[in-house]
């Protein structure tokens, strides 16, 4: 996830825990992307999986203090977006399609 300029940058976020899940820390969810640090400036962003979260503005927070704790940091950037996964859902066959549709047996 990181390479070795990046390893302190890493470690800070991971003292970031999301309370929605049950205080896991943000590495370890595997919410936090796009990590650029061009010193004395770093930027990431937080992934969560829901809109909306309650948490969302506390991590944000959090995270950006937890970088600014880094030596040499003197400007810290954290978005937070959603990222949100469909679930799986049945496939309905468009109108028309299939028994009693058009085109299908007893259809149009």
């Amino acid at each position: 996830m990181s390479s070795p300029d990046l390893e302190p940058v890493v470690a800070a976020l991971a003292g970031v825990s999301n309370p929605e899940f049950g205080g896991r820390n943000l590495v370890e969810l595997d919410q936090v992307r796009d990590i650029r640090l061009c010193a004395p400036a770093v930027s990431a962003v937080v992934v969560l999986p829901n809109v909306g979260s309650a948490a969302a503005e506390a991590i944000r927070r959090e995270a950006r203090q937890a970088l600014l704790g880094l030596p040499g940091i003197t400007h810290a950037e954290v978005a937070v977006r959603a990222e949100v996964t469909a679930s799986p859902t049945p496939v309905v066959p468009p109108a028309g399609a299939g028994p009693g549709g058009a085109g299908g047996p007893g259809g149009g």
